[in-house]
């Protein structure tokens, strides 16, 4: 009898064990996702569009592992390193020298009230994301001093003030045309672009 109750008692344990792991799991998730909204990043009254531009730069920050930035849910946004806000927008974006490793993300192409990106002497690689052509408030970009490669969305050339030249990568001249054939093989899209940059053609090609 003896014996029964202590097996019983042992299964409860163990099943209250895994019940609690069970119900501290979500809680655990929740905590490694940061919200901007009512938190101290967001000044009140909250402006939805702040929280948005705020939220996206989390994510960004997490793209890039980027854990020298100030960039949390405790640290009103205004006091970020290297984000300037206008009327609850961001609008610069001056992150040169910040040791940034990884990729361009797309995600940047959402800040649409950008008018400064600089992005110079850190360590991103990959290509340059079309979505970087949403930016139409752009003024002033900066992006030399990185591993870049593939070829540049032929929309950033109407950025007044950039460093485009200081790349060496061939405008996106090929992609979406009638040049390269569906599916678009990266290598041969790369091929034309230099050829055609080479020569100065038109992007939109009538081969």
């Amino acid at each position: 009898m003896k014996l029964f109750i202590s097996l019983l008692w042992a299964i409860f344990t163990i099943s209250g064990l895994i019940l609690v792991a069970g119900v501290s799991t979500p809680v655990a998730a929740q905590q490694t996702t940061s919200s901007c909204a009512n938190s101290i990043a967001i000044p009140d009254p909250e402006d939805p569009n702040l929280v948005a531009d705020c939220s996206t730069l989390l994510n960004i920050k997490t793209h890039w592992d980027a854990a020298s930035l100030n960039w949390t849910t405790t640290t009103p946004i205004t006091a970020w390193e290297g984000v300037t806000i206008t009327i609850s927008r961001v609008t610069k974006l001056e992150l040169n020298r910040k040791q940034l490793t990884g990729t361009i993300p797309a995600a940047l192409g959402t800040l649409t009230n950008l008018t400064y990106l600089n992005l110079n002497d850190n360590q991103l690689t990959s290509t340059i994301p079309k979505e970087l052509g949403n930016l139409t408030n752009l003024l002033r970009l900066n992006m030399a001093g990185n591993q870049l490669s593939g070829c540049i969305p032929t929309a950033l050339k109407r950025v007044s003030e950039n460093d485009l030249s200081d790349l060496g990568l061939p405008f996106c001249l090929c992609t979406n045309t009638n040049a390269i054939p569906d599916p678009e093989p990266a290598d041969l899209i790369n091929e034309c672009n230099t050829l055609l940059a080479a020569k100065d053609i038109p992007y939109k090609v009538p081969f």
